[in-house]
């Protein structure tokens, strides 16, 4: 933390941004998928990052992959579904681009 008159400042000097996401979650977030929130269709994905998966309902996948992606109504914006080897789960939709 540095002072300058009555104002602080703070420097982040970990990489990471300040809201606790890796470096590469932020990239990976700042990159449109081409999936709008209420595209309801079956599609095919391109996987641009590794993700492994957080939750049971999840899908853990690798940069290269290629799934079939959709979503199903009422489901969070940010997450499709996604199959790959006869596996479903949820995928951050930030990990994918449409082919």
């Amino acid at each position: 933390m540095s002072f300058r008159g009555s104002s602080a400042i703070l420097v982040n000097n970990s990489g990471d941004p300040p809201n606790g996401r890796t470096m590469a979650a932020a990239i990976a977030a700042a990159k449109p998928s081409g999936l709008l929130p209420e595209d309801l269709g079956t599609k095919q994905a391109k996987v641009i990052m590794d993700y492994e998966a957080v939750l049971p309902s999840e899908i853990s996948v690798i940069q290269n992959d290629i799934l079939i992606v959709y979503r199903l109504p009422g489901m969070d914006a940010e997450y499709v579904m996604a199959e790959k080897g006869g596996k479903r789960g949820k995928l951050p939709v930030s990990y994918i681009e449409l082919l």
